[in-house]
């Protein structure tokens, strides 16, 4: 994003000096915002349903908290643009109260962007509707191009329901295993993922922790190994059983999520092949007769690799 020696020379010492010390009030305050949490798991939720919904390539995005400069509560780094947002949890706030008015600190941030010839997205998250209403009503005219949004506050998993758009990215990120307690989990599996790399990341990597933390329920922005048609289908007609792949892990779940598991080769291994050679001999065996469970499939599951 920004260096302190980069905000020197374009804005001077004396915006440097502020810098600082914005980012270590930042840090001394980092860790106990619950909102602040809840709004960057919600962001991560939304980019990674973007890129597994094939809506925005989201594959090299990178993610920061507590950033060098002005608005530097969460960025966004994608290839074409910047976005940067300021998260604000209070019940009153002004555009032009305090020793250090927040319009200041947008124009500083904007002014930054500028001159380093940066695209950037200016956000202002809040999360009361009346302090989002008294916002939009006294913009500074000069300010029209900050996004102005509300995002309900709360903790994870506890009030992610509060969010609708949030829960119904965590059932993308989570599919097929969309219930109610995976999409909970799902959200604690990416903050922890999210905190274990202290503020920056690639999004891209968050994922794939999270994704081995919750054994594979949360999909990574990995391209998932294509199965054969009639594997899939073979597989979908298996009495109390469903399955993901994830990138080439096969994950399984089955008697209503009691046991769950990854098959121990990957997709398209020599292992991969000899239980689709299996699967396809045990469907051709059971054609007349009951459909296959998940004991018949626990042979071919369990066969290891020499």
């Amino acid at each position: 994003m920004f260096t302190f020696d980069e905000i020197e020379d374009f804005l001077g010492a004396e915006a440097r000096t502020y810098a600082e010390n914005k980012r270590r009030g930042g840090d001394n305050n980092e860790g106990g915002h619950e909102f602040e949490r809840l709004h960057v798991v919600s962001e991560i939720a939304r980019l990674a349903a973007e890129h597994l919904d094939r809506i925005e390539n989201q594959a090299n995005t990178l993610l920061h908290t507590q950033v060098h400069g002005f608005v530097d509560d969460f960025a966004i780094e994608t290839d074409g643009l910047h976005v940067l947002a300021q998260i604000k949890d209070v019940t009153e706030l002004s555009w032009t109260s305090g020793r250090r008015p927040i319009a200041e600190d947008f124009r500083l941030a904007q002014k930054l962007a500028d001159r380093k010839g940066v695209d950037v997205e200016l956000r202002l998250v809040v999360s009361r509707p009346g302090v989002l209403a008294a916002l939009q009503r006294t913009r500074p005219d000069d300010l029209g191009r900050v996004v102005l949004t509300q995002h309900p506050s709360g903790t994870i998993p506890s009030d992610i329901e509060s969010v609708p758009r949030f829960v119904d990215n965590l059932k993308v990120i989570c599919w097929p295993f969309a219930d109610r307690s995976s999409v909970r989990n799902t959200s604690e599996f990416i903050l922890s993922a999210w905190l274990q790399h202290g503020g920056s990341a690639p999004l891209a990597a968050v994922l794939a922790i999270a994704s081995e933390r919750s054994e594979f329920v949360v999909r990574t922005l990995e391209e998932d190994f294509a199965l054969d048609p009639d594997v899939s289908n073979i597989l979908g007609a298996v009495e109390d059983f469903s399955f993901a792949i994830r990138g080439t892990t096969f994950a399984y779940r089955c008697f209503g999520g009691l046991l769950k598991g990854t098959a121990p080769f990957g997709c398209g291994s020599p292992g991969w092949t000899r239980f689709e050679d299996g699967l396809r001999s045990l469907s051709e065996a059971a054609e007349n007769g009951p459909p296959l469970s998940f004991r018949d499939l626990l042979p071919l599951l369990t066969e290891r690799q020499g």
